[in-house]
C-alpha cells in the first residue's frame, strides 16, 4: 500500500494499472495513511456500468484503467464528504495572487476554455490547480480548494491548494457579465455540481451553507474573448473595496 497526500489527507492506495500509479504519482508521500481505499471486482463491475449510461451506450469498452482510477477516486470523494468536511465540486479552479478562483458549470460549457483564457492573459501570474474535479475542505470558516490527481481530458491542474475566494457559475453568451447570485440560484446549482452520497447529504447541504455565507458567488455569463476575463477581473477588484 502507496501513501497519497490528497487535500492534506494521507490516503493508502494500492494502484495496479499503470495508468493510476502515474495519476497518483504527483501526490505520493512518505509517512502513514489515515484511512486505505480497497477495491472490490463489483467497484469496478459499478464504474464501467455508471460510464456507459453516461455515454448512452451500454455496450461500450471500458478499459480496468479507467475504471479502477474512477472507483479510487469516488471513495476518495465519500470519505471526504462523510467524515472531512469537505466535498468535490465539478468545476475548474486557477490560483491568482495568492487566492483560489473556481468557475462551475455542467460539461461542455466553456469551463476549460475560460481558465485557458486566464492562462493566456496573465501567464505565469496564474496557476491552474485544477480542471475538472477539485476538492474543497472547510476549517475554522475557511475553505480551500485543492488539486487532485483527477484533472480532466486536458490534465490542467497542479498539487497545490490556495484559500477559495470566488465562485463564478458559468453560462456562455454572446457578452460578457458578472453579477452576485442569489442564495436560491447557488443552492441549486452547487448541489447539481457536486458528488453526491446519500448517507452524507446533509453533510454536503451544511458544507454549500457555508459556502454562501464566506464565498463570494457570481453568475457569469461569457464569451470566449479575453474580454470574459476582463469582466470577471472586474467584479474581484470591487469586492476588494
Amino acid at each position: 500500500m502507496s501513501v497519497y497526500r490528497i487535500a492534506e489527507i494521507n490516503i493508502g492506495i494500492r494502484p495496479e494499472s499503470d495508468y493510476l500509479k502515474q495519476q497518483l504519482s504527483a501526490f505520493a508521500v512518505d509517512g502513514e495513511a489515515e484511512f486505505d481505499i480497497c477495491l472490490t471486482k463489483e467497484d469496478i463491475r459499478s464504474e464501467a456500468e455508471i460510464y456507459r449510461q453516461n455515454s448512452g451506450n451500454m455496450k461500450e469498452s471500458i478499459s480496468f484503467a479507467l475504471c479502477e482510477s474512477l472507483a479510487v477516486y469516488r471513495k476518495i470523494c465519500r470519505k471526504i464528504t462523510k467524515d472531512y468536511h469537505g466535498i468535490l465540486m465539478h468545476g475548474a479552479v486557477i490560483r491568482y495572487k495568492g487566492k483560489a478562483y473556481l468557475f462551475t458549470a455542467p460539461s461542455g460549457t466553456g469551463k476549460t476554455t475560460h481558465i485557458c483564457l486566464w492562462k493566456k492573459y496573465f501567464g505565469d501570474e496564474v496557476e491552474i490547480i485544477n480542471g475538472d474535479k477539485p476538492i474543497l475542505r472547510e476549517k475554522d470558516g475557511i475553505i480551500t480548494a485543492y488539486g487532485t490527481p483527477w484533472n480532466g481530458k486536458e490534465n490542467y491542474g497542479s498539487n497545490s491548494h490556495a484559500p477559495l475566494d470566488s465562485i463564478f457559475l458559468l453560462w456562455r453568451s454572446p457578452t460578457n457579465s458578472v453579477t452576485k447570485c442569489d442564495s436560491k440560484t447557488a443552492l441549486s446549482f452547487l448541489f447539481s455540481q457536486t458528488l453526491r452520497y446519500e448517507e452524507s447529504v446533509n453533510n454536503l447541504l451544511d458544507f454549500i451553507e457555508i459556502m454562501l455565507r464566506s464565498v463570494n458567488i457570481y453568475e457569469l455569463r461569457c464569451n470566449r474573448e479575453l474580454s470574459a476575463v476582463e469582466a470577471v477581473l472586474s467584479a474581484i477588484e470591487k469586492n476588494l473595496y
